[in-house]
C-alpha cells in the first residue's frame, strides 16, 4: 500500500493540473464570459450599494446636523409659552429656546418685498443651531452669539442677490399691524407708510449660507425651498420687537420615554398656549416614504440583473466550466473517484467567479457617485465616490460561491435515456411528422437548465408587467388613493369667513360641498392631523376603506400608515391629546384616506384621521378652513377657481387643488416605468438564455439530426425539426411561468398597496400579456432560423464518424 497522503497530493496537483490546461484551451471564452458575468453582477452590486445609499441619505445627514429628537412649539400667544417647563420636564438632555420674529426685506426703493418673506430665527441661548439642529452650512460662518447684526441666510435668499458679505434692509413688525395693509395688494406709497408706520429697521449683515432642511428638500422638490435667517443668541436677548413665535428644541436622554416626556410638558403647559409637537422620528419616516419608490426601483434592478446573470450565465458558465469526456477518462485512470473529478470543473468555475467578482468590483465603485438617485441625491451630505465594503464583500462572495455551483452542475448534470414521454407517443399515434416528433421530443429531453431560465424570465416579465399596471391604474386613478373628490379649497388654515362660506354654498359649478375642519392631535410623542366634514349640500367624504365611519366623541378612523406606525388596528384603543391638552381615550373603528394638502407640511397618503364632530369639540375645536367639492359636468378646476376668486382674495387660485399626488406617491409616479423597464431588460435576458437553449439542443441532437439526413430527410425537415423543438420550449415555459407570473404581480401588488393603504384591487393586463405570449413564439421561430439552417448544412457522415 502506498502512502496516502502521498496520493492525496498526487491527486490534487492533477485535479489542478488538469482544471488548469483546460482553462488555458478555453481562455479566451472564459475571459468573455467572466466579463459579461462581472457586467451583470456589476450593476446588482452598484443597484443595491445605490438603494443603501438613498435610504441612508436623510439619516445620515440627520446624524451630520445633530437634529433634536422633539420640537415644541407654541400655536397660541407665544407669550404664555414657558419653555422652562420643557426644559425641566423628565427625560430631556439638552434642550435650546428659538423666537421666531416676522420680517420683511425692505427693497431699494423703500417698499416692501412680498414674493420672498423670510422668517428670523434667533436662539436665546448656545444650544439651539450649534448643539442641536446645527445649520449645514455650504458657505461662511455661524453668527457671533455676542453680535446683533449677523445673520445666516439660506441658499434661497442667497440666490436672490445676497452673497456672503453683504447686508439686508429688514423690517420687524407685529402680525397685528397687517390690516394697515390694506386688501391684497397694497400700492408703493402704502408699502411705504406702513415701513415709515410700523417697521423697526434693522440692517443684517450675511455672514453664511445654509442648506434648507432636508424635509423641504424632499418633501417639496418643485418649491423654491425654505426662507430663512438664522440670527445669534444676542439678538434674541434684545429684540427690537416681540417675538411672534417660539418653540424648544430637545435632545432626550438615551432610554428616555418620548411619550411620558411629551405628556409631562402638555400637563404643565397652559392649554390657550396649544402646544403642538413636531417628532424628529415623525418626519424621517415621511422622509423614507418619500425616498422608499428610488429604494425599491434599484433594489427592483439589483434582483433583475441578479435573476439576469443566474439564468443567463448559469448555463454557458456551467457548460465551459464542464469536465469533458477524453478528461474524465485520464482523470478515472489515474483512480480519481467521481466526487474527485467534480473538484475540476469547480476550480475552474471558481477561477472565472474570482475574475468576475474583481470586474464587478470596479464596476460598483466606479458607478457609485451617481448615487443616491431622485430626490435623496439633493440631501446626500457625502457626494462623491463611495464604497460599500458589506455589499462588495458580500456579494463577490455569493458570486463565487454561484459560479461554484455552476461547476458543480455541470458535473452532475449526466444526461442518460429517459423514458419515452406520454406525449410523443400521443403525437405518433396522431400521426405526427417524424420530423416534428425530433424537435418535440429534442424540447422534452433538452437541458433543463436553459428552460429553467427562460421560465423564470417570462415569470418575472409576468409579474412586473401585472404589478405596474395595478401602480398605473392607481397613480392614474384619484379615487384610489382617496380623492373622491373634484377639488379641495384650503383657506390655508385661516377660517373662512361668511361671504366665502356663502360662496361655496351658492356656486352653481359645484355640485356637492363639505366642509372641513382640521385639528392636530397628539398621540405618545407623535402627531396625527385629523380631519371634520360636515356636509354643506349634497354628498362628498373622504373614503373609508375598512370598517366604517366614526360617530360620537369617543371613534376615530385612521390612515393605513398612521396605523402602522401606531403598532395599532382597527378596534384598539388610542389615547389622544388636543389643543385644549385634555387627554382623550378613542376607538379605531376605521381605515380612511383623507385629504393631506397643506401648506406648512407634505404627509404620504395614508396618513391623518377622520373624526365626528363630537370628538372635535371635546379636543378643541377648529375652525372651518377647508372644502371638498365635487364639479357638475362640464365643470373645470379653473371654472371654480374664477367663481371663488370673486369671494376674497383667499380663495383665489393658490387655494384651490385638484387631484394631487403626496410626496410618496410623486416618487412611485416618477419611477411607475421601472417596471415595464425591468421586464424589457429581462425579456432581453429571457430571449439570450432561449437562443442558447435552442442551441445547445441542436449541438446535443448533431448525431440524431445526422441519422434523420442520412434516411432521407430533406434540409426543410430538419429545419422543422428544429423550429418545432424552439415552439414546444416556448410552450412549455409558457404553461408554466404564465399563470405563476401574473399570480404572484397581483400578490405583490396586493401586498404594496395594503401598506400604503389605498385600493388593492388587482388587474390582470390581457392585452399586455397577450402580446408577451405572441412575442416569444415569434421570437422562438425567429431564433430557430439559424440553427436549422445550419443543421441542414451540417455533412452526416463527418458527424457520425466524430460520434
Amino acid at each position: 500500500m502506498g502512502d496516502p497522503v502521498l496520493d492525496f497530493m498526487v491527486q490534487v496537483r492533477t485535479v489542478r493540473v488538469v482544471a488548469w490546461a483546460g482553462v488555458a484551451r478555453r481562455i479566451g471564452a472564459g475571459l468573455v464570459l467572466a466579463i459579461l458575468l462581472g457586467a451583470t453582477a456589476g450593476v446588482a452590486f452598484s443597484a443595491l450599494a445605490g438603494a443603501r445609499r438613498t435610504a441612508s441619505a436623510y439619516p445620515r445627514l440627520q446624524a451630520a446636523g445633530y437634529q433634536a429628537d422633539l420640537v415644541i412649539a407654541a400655536g397660541g400667544d407665544p407669550a404664555e409659552f414657558d419653555p422652562t417647563i420643557v426644559a425641566n420636564a423628565p427625560g430631556v438632555a439638552a434642550s435650546g429656546v428659538v423666537d421666531g420674529f416676522a420680517v420683511f426685506e425692505i427693497l431699494a426703493d423703500g417698499t416692501i418685498d412680498f414674493v420672498h418673506v423670510p422668517a428670523l430665527l434667533a436662539p436665546e441661548d448656545g444650544v439651539a443651531f450649534s448643539e442641536l439642529n446645527r445649520p449645514i452650512l455650504v458657505q461662511g460662518r455661524l453668527p457671533n452669539p455676542h453680535a446683533t447684526d449677523e445673520v445666516v441666510e439660506s441658499e434661497v435668499t442667497e440666490g436672490l442677490g445676497h452673497p456672503v458679505g453683504s447686508t439686508l434692509d429688514l423690517c420687524l413688525f407685529d402680525f397685528s399691524d397687517l390690516g394697515a395693509l390694506a386688501g391684497g395688494d397694497p400700492t408703493p406709497a402704502e408699502q411705504r407708510g406702513f415701513v415709515a408706520d410700523h417697521c423697526v429697521m434693522r440692517q443684517m449683515r450675511v455672514v453664511g449660507v445654509a442648506r434648507p432642511d432636508a424635509d423641504e428638500v424632499v418633501l417639496h422638490p418643485t418649491s423654491e425651498g425654505q426662507q430663512f435667517l438664522i440670527g445669534p443668541p444676542a439678538f434674541a436677548a434684545a429684540p427690537p420687537k416681540p417675538r411672534t413665535f417660539s418653540f424648544v428644541q430637545v435632545d432626550l436622554a438615551r432610554g428616555a420615554d418620548p411619550a411620558t416626556f411629551v405628556n409631562t410638558v402638555l400637563d404643565r403647559e397652559p392649554s390657550d398656549t396649544e402646544t403642538t409637537v413636531q417628532s424628529s422620528s415623525l418626519r424621517a419616516v415621511v422622509v423614507g416614504r418619500t425616498v422608499a419608490p428610488y429604494v425599491r426601483a434599484l433594489t427592483f434592478f439589483c434582483i433583475a440583473a441578479a435573476i439576469a446573470g443566474i439564468g443567463v450565465m448559469g448555463p454557458p458558465i456551467a457548460r465551459w466550466a464542464a469536465v469533458t469526456a477524453q478528461e474524465r477518462r485520464v482523470l478515472a485512470a489515474l483512480g480519481l473517484l467521481d466526487r474527485q473529478v467534480r473538484l475540476v470543473g469547480v476550480v475552474r468555475s471558481a477561477a472565472l467567479g474570482v475574475v468576475a467578482a474583481a470586474v464587478a468590483a470596479a464596476i460598483a465603485i466606479s458607478s457609485s457617485s451617481r448615487f443616491p438617485i431622485g430626490v435623496a441625491r439633493s440631501i446626500e451630505p457625502q457626494p462623491g465616490v463611495r464604497v460599500d465594503l458589506d455589499v462588495l464583500l458580500l456579494g463577490a462572495g455569493i458570486l463565487i460561491a454561484l459560479c461554484v455551483g455552476f461547476g458543480s452542475f455541470a458535473m452532475s448534470d449526466e444526461s442518460g435515456q429517459r423514458r419515452s414521454s406520454w406525449l410523443i407517443e400521443k403525437l405518433q399515434s396522431a400521426g405526427v411528422s417524424p420530423a416534428r416528433l425530433l424537435g418535440i421530443r429534442g424540447a422534452l429531453r433538452g437541458p433543463r437548465s436553459g428552460a429553467l431560465g427562460v421560465t423564470i424570465a417570462i415569470m418575472a416579465v409576468a409579474s412586473a408587467i401585472t404589478f405596474q399596471s395595478g401602480l398605473g391604474r392607481m397613480l392614474d386613478t384619484p379615487s384610489r388613493y382617496g380623492w373622491t373628490w373634484d377639488a379641495l379649497v384650503d383657506s390655508r388654515d385661516v377660517a373662512m369667513a361668511p361671504q366665502e362660506l356663502e360662496a361655496l354654498r351658492a356656486t352653481p359649478i359645484a355640485q356637492s360641498v363639505s366642509l372641513g375642519r382640521r385639528v392636530s392631535l397628539i398621540t405618545a410623542s407623535s402627531a396625527i392631523e385629523a380631519f371634520n366634514f360636515t356636509r354643506l349640500r349634497g354628498s362628498v367624504e373622504p373614503l373609508i376603506t375598512a370598517g366604517r365611519e366614526p360617530r360620537g366623541s369617543a371613534e376615530i378612523a385612521l390612515g393605513q400608515q398612521t396605523m402602522t406606525r401606531l403598532h395599532k388596528r382597527i378596534g384598539d384603543e388610542l389615547t389622544l391629546r388636543g389643543p385644549n391638552n385634555a387627554r382623550i381615550a378613542v376607538t379605531i373603528v376605521g381605515r380612511t384616506l383623507v385629504p393631506l394638502i397643506n401648506v406648512s407640511q407634505d404627509l404620504s397618503v395614508g396618513e391623518g384621521a377622520l373624526i365626528d364632530r363630537p370628538l372635535l369639540d371635546r379636543v378643541g375645536g377648529a375652525h372651518v378652513a377647508l372644502a371638498l367639492v365635487d364639479l357638475r359636468p362640464g365643470s373645470s378646476i379653473d371654472d371654480l377657481r374664477a367663481a371663488l376668486g370673486q369671494a376674497g382674495p383667499r380663495l383665489a387660485a393658490g387655494t384651490v387643488f385638484g387631484p394631487t399626488h403626496t410626496a410618496d406617491l410623486r416618487g412611485y409616479d416618477a419611477v411607475r416605468g421601472t417596471p415595464l423597464l425591468l421586464a424589457g431588460v429581462l425579456a432581453l435576458m429571457g430571449l439570450g438564455v432561449l437562443g442558447y437553449t435552442i442551441a445547445a439542443v441542436t449541438t446535443r441532437r448533431r448525431r440524431e439530426l445526422a441519422v434523420m439526413r442520412c434516411l432521407g430527410s430533406l434540409r426543410r425537415d430538419l429545419r422543422s425539426s428544429i423550429r418545432w423543438n424552439a415552439i414546444m420550449i416556448v410552450i412549455s415555459c409558457l404553461a408554466v411561468a404564465l399563470p405563476l407570473g401574473v399570480a404572484l404581480g397581483r400578490v405583490l401588488w396586493q401586498v404594496f398597496a395594503q401598506g400604503l393603504g389605498v385600493s388593492d384591487d388587482a388587474v390582470t393586463p390581457l392585452l399586455a400579456l397577450g402580446a408577451v405570449v405572441t412575442a416569444t413564439g415569434l421570437s422562438a421561430v425567429l431564433l430557430a432560423i439559424v440553427p436549422g439552417l445550419r443543421a441542414g448544412r451540417m455533412r452526416p457522415a463527418e458527424v457520425l464518424r466524430g460520434e
